[in-house]
């Protein structure tokens, strides 16, 4: 889920507006869904900083060190699967993908930060159903 960070920036506004026009802080904070604290802790910034102290900066922290498309390449080599990437046993671990990104793209992650990756392409932890691979049916049938 992406946060809109225009659309906050445009409500911090909006409460600013509205507590100068009288509103009170709770009043603004119901219409805006957002708690009572928020709209003072806005107003404290507002009169610290001014309207340029409401304003989106801007994503904050490090830069990632994969760009957009090679997230994406890194998707598709996810979707081809580990054996299409030459491991015996198909299935995708943090340190095996955090091999991948590294080995592809020149990057070490830790396996914390693999997983981050993977959350933001919408991938999620899945458990395989546990069967050996000895299993042969036919005897069990």
């Amino acid at each position: 889920m992406r946060i809109d960070n225009k659309a906050l920036e445009q409500s911090r506004l909006q409460a600013v507006e509205m507590v100068l026009a009288g509103i009170p802080n709770v009043e603004v904070a119901e219409e805006l869904g957002v708690n009572p604290h928020t709209v003072t802790d806005w107003m404290t910034i507002y009169r610290a900083e001014g309207k340029e102290g409401l304003l989106w900066k801007g994503k904050r922290g490090r830069p990632s060190q994969l760009s957009d498309a090679q997230r994406e390449e890194l998707r598709g080599i996810l979707i081809k699967g580990a054996a299409a990437y030459g491991y015996e046993i198909g299935l995708w671990t943090l340190p095996r993908i955090a091999k991948v990104i590294a080995d592809e793209f020149g990057v070490a992650y830790s396996e914390a930060h693999v997983w981050k990756i993977l959350q933001g392409l919408g991938w999620s932890c899945q458990k395989p159903t546990k069967r050996a691979l000895e299993r042969d049916e036919g005897k069990i049938r």
